[in-house]
C-alpha cells in the first residue's frame, strides 16, 4: 500500500484562493508596524508627548487680589447736580481715568478684549453690548459698580478713586453704550442716600495685607526679643533692687510686660502702685506687695523701668 504525502502547499488551491498566500505575512506586518510605532514614540519631544500640563486659568471669582497702598485723604463734598449730567469736561476726565485704570481688562475701545482680561472667566464686560449688565448702565448703577465691585464676575472695586473721577468714568463708559438709559431724579437721590456723597468724607490710610502681616510679625518678634531680654535681666542681675524685685514677683513675664508694654501709662511710681495694687496676680506680682512702703514701691518701680 503506497502512502502519498500531501504537498505542504497546494498551488492549485492558492490560485483559487490567493488570499491564503498572505496568511502568515500578517504576523510580519504587525511586527514591522509595532517596531515603527515604538521608534516614532522614542523620537517624540516633551511637547509632542504632551507631558507639559496645559495652563488653566483660574475662574476670576477665585482670583485673590491684595488691597492697594492708599494714603489718608479728605474727600470733598460732591455736587450731585453737576456730576449727574454729562459734560465735555467730565467725559474728557473719564477718558483719562479709563485709559489709566480700565484698558487692561476692557480694552482700548471698551470691547472687553484687554490683554489682562484674556484669562478671566467670565470675560470682562463689553460695554458696546446693551444687555447682560449686572447692575445696569445708568450713571448711578455704574457708580455703584465702581464703588463696590462685583465679586462673582471678578470686577474689582475702584473705591480708591475720588467720587468725581468715578462719575467721570461712568459718563465716559456710557459714550460707548448703545442707547444708555437715563437716570431719574429718584435714582440720584437713592445714590446720595446710600453714599452720602454731598457730605464729603475722610478716607483712612490702608496698606496691602501682606505688608501689614509682615510688619505685625516684625513688631511681635521685636517685642518678644525685648521681653526675653528683660526676663534674662531679672534672673541674672545681682543688684539689690533686682533681688528685691524678684522676691515680690510671681510671674516674671507678666511683671516685665507691665513695664515694657504699659510704660506710657506709668508716668510715675504712684500710677505704677495703683495699677499693680488693683490686681497683683494679674500684674505678675505677689499679693504681699500691697503692704510695701512708698520707698519699697519706688525700688520696684525704678528697677522695672530699667528693663
Amino acid at each position: 500500500m503506497t502512502i502519498m504525502k500531501k504537498e505542504e502547499f497546494e498551488f492549485r488551491d492558492l490560485l483559487n484562493h490567493p488570499w491564503k498566500l498572505f496568511g502568515y505575512s500578517y504576523l510580519y506586518v504587525l511586527v514591522i508596524l509595532g517596531g515603527l510605532g515604538l521608534y516614532y514614540i522614542s523620537q517624540l519631544t516633551m511637547v509632542g508627548k504632551n507631558n507639559i500640563l496645559p495652563s488653566v486659568s483660574p475662574d476670576s471669582v477665585m482670583l485673590v487680589q491684595d488691597i492697594p497702598m492708599q494714603p489718608a485723604a479728605s474727600v470733598p463734598p460732591v455736587d450731585m447736580r453737576k456730576v449727574g449730567a454729562p459734560t465735555t469736561q467730565l467725559i474728557s476726565r473719564g477718558r483719562e481715568v479709563f485709559r489709566a485704570s480700565c484698558v487692561g481688562c476692557h480694552g482700548e475701545t471698551g470691547n472687553g478684549d484687554g490683554s489682562a482680561g484674556a484669562t478671566l472667566n467670565p470675560p470682562p464686560r463689553n460695554f458696546r453690548k446693551p444687555d447682560g449688565w449686572v447692575n445696569g448702565s445708568k450713571v448711578s448703577q455704574i457708580y455703584r459698580t465702581l464703588q463696590e465691585g462685583i465679586v462673582r464676575t471678578g470686577m474689582s472695586s475702584f473705591n480708591y478713586l475720588p467720587p468725581d473721577d468715578r462719575f467721570a468714568l461712568a459718563h465716559y463708559i456710557r459714550t460707548v453704550v448703545p442707547v444708555p438709559p437715563a437716570d431719574s431724579p429718584d435714582d440720584m437721590i437713592a445714590l446720595e442716600s446710600t453714599y452720602q456723597l454731598s457730605k464729603g468724607s475722610t478716607t483712612p490710610a490702608q496698606i496691602p495685607i501682606r505688608i501689614a502681616m509682615r510688619r505685625i510679625t516684625d513688631e511681635f518678634r521685636t517685642e518678644s526679643n525685648r521681653l526675653r531680654a528683660a526676663i534674662t535681666k531679672i534672673k541674672t542681675s545681682d543688684a539689690i533692687s533686682a533681688h528685691f524685685f524678684k522676691s515680690h514677683v510671681a510671674d516674671e513675664q507678666k511683671a516685665a510686660g507691665i513695664f515694657l508694654f504699659c510704660a506710657k501709662r506709668m508716668e510715675n511710681v504712684d500710677v505704677f502702685e495703683r495699677i499693680v495694687a488693683s490686681d497683683p496676680p494679674g500684674s505678675g506680682f505677689r499679693p504681699s506687695v500691697v503692704m510695701l512702703s512708698k520707698d519699697e514701691w519706688k525700688l520696684l518701680f525704678d528697677f522695672g523701668m530699667s528693663l
